[in-house]
Formats: C-alpha cells, sequence, structure tokens
C-alpha cells in the first residue's frame, strides 16, 4: 500500500473514532436543547383538549393556596376563599389557557439542586418561589400540575405568536425543566382576582342625598341632627344645597357637602363578606376620640342616593372586626323622575337644552344587575370612605362664632407691664443736707 492510500486510510479512522466517541458520551441533563422554531412542541400533550371538563384550578405559593371553581365549562369563576364571590373571569380563563397549551422553548436543569436558581422548586420547600397550579376535573382528578418559575426571555420567538415572552416551568413530579413561551402570573392574593370596583354612580346623574346617623345621641341643636338632606334642582346647578339649613348657619364652603355625595363615583373594596356575616343593624365602637378632633366620631348610617332619571341606591355603612363594611341596595322608582328640561324650539329659546337622561326601561334594567350583582354582600372599604358616608351634619358648617365681648388674658402683674395704665413720674431723689463747719 502506498503512503497516499496509507494517509486516507488514517484520516478515516481519526473520524470514525471521533464519531464513535461523541455517539457514546453521555449527554449532560443541563445541556440546553433548542426547539426548532418552526414546530410547536406541548408541554402537556393533550390538555388542552380537557379544558372544558377543569373545574377548579389550584394556586399555591410558599405562604398560601387560592382556589377557583365552577360548575361547568359555561359557569363563571368564583374563588373559594371568599366565599364564592364571582373571579374575574377573563383573568382566570387566561390562566386557564396558557397552561394547557404550554410550548417549549427550550430544555433546562433536572438536578434539584438547581431549580431554586430558575425558581422551580417545590413551593413547599424553605425559602421556595416556585408557584404550583393544578387543574382539576369534577371529580377532583388531576387534569394538569406545574410549577410556575421565574420569568425569562426565549432566544427564538415563539412559532405562532412570534413573542419572546418566556418563563421557566416543570411538571409537577418531573425532573426535567423547561424554558415555555408565555407570560404567567399566579398571584395567591384573592383581592387580585376581584373586580375591586363594586360601585360607579355619576355625580351628575344624583338629585338628592339623604343621610341618616343611627348613633348619634338626640340633640336640641338643629347642626347635630341624625338626618338631613343634599339636593340640586336641575343638572345644571354645580353644587348641592342643603335643605333646611338651620338658622344663623353657613356652609364651610359650598363643594364641602360633595363629601357624601362624591363617594359613590368610585367604590373601591378592601375585601368582601357574605352579607349575613356583618349587622348591619349595630356597629363596633370606633375608640376614643380627641376632644379636639376635627370631625365627629364615626356612626353607623344609612345613606339614600335619587337620581334624576329614578334610579335608587342605598347604602348602608358599620365598624366590625376593626374594618369599616357598606352594602348597597338598588331600585328603580318611577316618584323619583324628574321631568327632563323641553326642547328649546324658535318660539321659546330661552328653553334650557335637553339633558341626556336614561329611558326608564334602562334604568330599570340597570337596578336589576346592580342588585345580581351586589345583593348579599358586604364590602370593606377605607375609614375615610366610611366616614364621607356617615358624615355628620356639623361637619358642613362654619362654627359657631362665640357671643359677646372677646375674652381678654390676665392682666400684667405689675404697672410698668400694663400699657393701659400711665407710669407714674418718678420723684427726684431728695439732697441729702450739707453738715454745718464746726
Amino acid at each position: 500500500m502506498n503512503p497516499k492510500n496509507l494517509a486516507v486510510l488514517a484520516l478515516l479512522t481519526i473520524v470514525l473514532v471521533a464519531a464513535a466517541l461523541l455517539v457514546s458520551r453521555p449527554r449532560s441533563t443541563d445541556t440546553p436543547k433548542a426547539v426548532d422554531t418552526g414546530e410547536s412542541v406541548t408541554m402537556l400533550p393533550g390538555v388542552a383538549e380537557k379544558v372544558p371538563g377543569v373545574t377548579s384550578i389550584e394556586m399555591k405559593d410558599s405562604t398560601r393556596t387560592l382556589t377557583f371553581r365552577r360548575a361547568d365549562a359555561k359557569s363563571p369563576w368564583t374563588l373559594g376563599d371568599k366565599h364564592n364571590y364571582p373571579a374575574l373571569a377573563d383573568r382566570v380563563n387566561t390562566v386557564l389557557g396558557t397552561v394547557a397549551n404550554l410550548r417549549i422553548a427550550q430544555e433546562k436543569t433536572s438536578k434539584p439542586e438547581r431549580y431554586a436558581m430558575i425558581g422551580v422548586d417545590e413551593p413547599d420547600k424553605p425559602g421556595s418561589t416556585g408557584k404550583l397550579i393544578t387543574l382539576k376535573d369534577a371529580g377532583g382528578g388531576v387534569v394538569a400540575s406545574i410549577i410556575v418559575g421565574n420569568s425569562a426571555e426565549a432566544g427564538a420567538p415563539d412559532p405562532v405568536s412570534r413573542n419572546r415572552s418566556a418563563f421557566y416551568a416543570r411538571k409537577a413530579g418531573d425532573a426535567q425543566s423547561y424554558l415555555v413561551f408565555g407570560s404567567l402570573t399566579p398571584e395567591t392574593d384573592a383581592m387580585q382576582w376581584i373586580e375591586r370596583t363594586v360601585l360607579q354612580l355619576d355625580r351628575s346623574r344624583i338629585r338628592s342625598v339623604t343621610v341618616t346617623r343611627h348613633e348619634d345621641p338626640a340633640a336640641d341643636d338643629a347642626a347635630k341632627a341624625g338626618t338631613f338632606e343634599l339636593f340640586r334642582e336641575s343638572e345644571k346647578d354645580v353644587n348641592f344645597a342643603l335643605r333646611g339649613l338651620p338658622p344663623g348657619r353657613e356652609l364651610k364652603e359650598p363643594a364641602v357637602v360633595d363629601a357624601p355625595v362624591s363617594v359613590v363615583g368610585y367604590v373601591l373594596i378592601d375585601d368582601v363578606r357574605p352579607l349575613a356575616e356583618v349587622d348591619f343593624a349595630k356597629s363596633d365602637p370606633a375608640g376614643p376620640v380627641l376632644p379636639d378632633a376635627a370631625a365627629t366620631p364615626f356612626s353607623r348610617a344609612t345613606v339614600r342616593y335619587s337620581t334624576f332619571d329614578g334610579l335608587v341606591v342605598t347604602a348602608k355603612v358599620t365598624r366590625k372586626d376593626a374594618k369599616y363594611w357598606v352594602t348597597f341596595d338598588a331600585a328603580f322608582d318611577e316618584k323619583e323622575v324628574v321631568p327632563a328640561p323641553a326642547t328649546p324650539t324658535p318660539q321659546t329659546p330661552e328653553a334650557p337644552a335637553p339633558t341626556s337622561r336614561k329611558s326608564a326601561e334602562d334604568v330599570k334594567k340597570e337596578a336589576t344587575d346592580l342588585t345580581t350583582k351586589l345583593a348579599g354582600w358586604a364590602y370593606a372599604i377605607s375609614e375615610t370612605n366610611a366616614k364621607q358616608l356617615a358624615t355628620r351634619l356639623s361637619d358642613l358648617l362654619q362654627p359657631v362664632k362665640p357671643t359677646g365681648p372677646e375674652p381678654v388674658g390676665p392682666l400684667p402683674t405689675t404697672p410698668q407691664e400694663n400699657l393701659l395704665v400711665p407710669l407714674q413720674p418718678t420723684p427726684a431723689p431728695t439732697p441729702e443736707p450739707t453738715p454745718e463747719p464746726k
């Protein structure tokens, strides 16, 4: 065999040996394996088809567990941890859809000691930041269960959405973790899954507000009356007036009466309970009040709001377990409807322009919708909003000016300090007599 053939044979041998070594070498479980961006590799095969049968979603972190429930695919999601109060359906369905359709961007570690680096360790483990999401069917069977880790960014975009957003995840019970496409934040604070704005009553619609404080002692002073009414004659009036202003008294300023009016423009809640758990016929004591406090102490109250188009909303507010609670009732009252201003004509050019009003049918539907949403629930609100609802009439009025001469302070102790007493001239000292010479 000539030298040339020997060289070719030697080179071929080296190539074959190298290939054999490469094939036989064990693959590291931490070596990232990129997914072909032209494909869609599902992390949880078959789960998407089972979504209609999912009736429970559990989210668990190191401190809390949150459970969502529904009767079937057509029923609304509710929060089991908040007495089955309605949950934000769109947000819950987004979590369900994201988990069921996860696509793998890259394989990651399968070593438990490295899970904490990407946040996919078990929530029960001390110091864990992993969030466990479990989907269950009506029989309690587990449809899927994954641990959601840290957010990241995929090296290549999602082959479906072209989005690079990603996070780390691992099937519960499996060693292998993945970088998956998408974005998911399993928040376990129940109030983050509730529509916290429960009522928005536009101030421009409100015609009258009647405040009744139930715990104020009887008083002869009209400014301390337990009930008072604020009103507007028409929508054109900017400010509300006080019906039956006590003689000799004045409002602090025209806008001060907005305290019990504007509070229902945006009612934001901090907690929710079934109505049966909060007794609005009594109130826990609010604690001591300083004698020089700027406002009167809180009192259990009922506030009735009436609009120009006949909507009546009644709020009751009380204090229980160091929180302030409110409940609402809505109805349509035809007697409260104020006729809309006449449309101006060439013959009556001075007539006011018509005001946009809801029809009676629309207001009836609005009242029904509000009742369906709010009836049977008590909502925790801020102390500030509770005191605005339970405003006392005297808090809206200028303080009473004292009658009689203005008091004066103590007189100076010496004439020199009292400017009202003229100083007496100091007598000249008497000269001593000159002694006679001896």
